[in-house]
């Protein structure tokens, strides 16, 4: 059979919202780095079936993100992991 190589992407967004402990925006959202995954495989042109391979990425998890200055505030955690 002939085999055909197949790849996806997907793209992981990360938006970090910013409140204050009754719930009300403190700071505008904040959209860290994507976090990037592909995999690739091959189709059978013959069955048409797929074998996919594992997906992989560059890196398993976001980057940090320094939390923002919001006046009179002092934030629980110096940045987002």
């Amino acid at each position: 059979h002939h085999m055909t190589s197949i790849n996806d992407t997907k793209k992981i967004n990360e938006t970090i919202h910013y409140v204050y402990e009754d719930g009300t925006k403190a700071h505008d959202d904040i959209n860290g780095q994507p976090v990037i995954f592909t995999h690739d495989g091959e189709r059978d042109e013959v069955t048409n079936k797929e074998h996919w391979n594992d997906w992989k990425s560059e890196k398993d998890s976001f980057d940090a993100v320094k939390s923002p200055e919001v006046a009179g505030y002092t934030p629980n955690a110096d940045a987002i992991p």
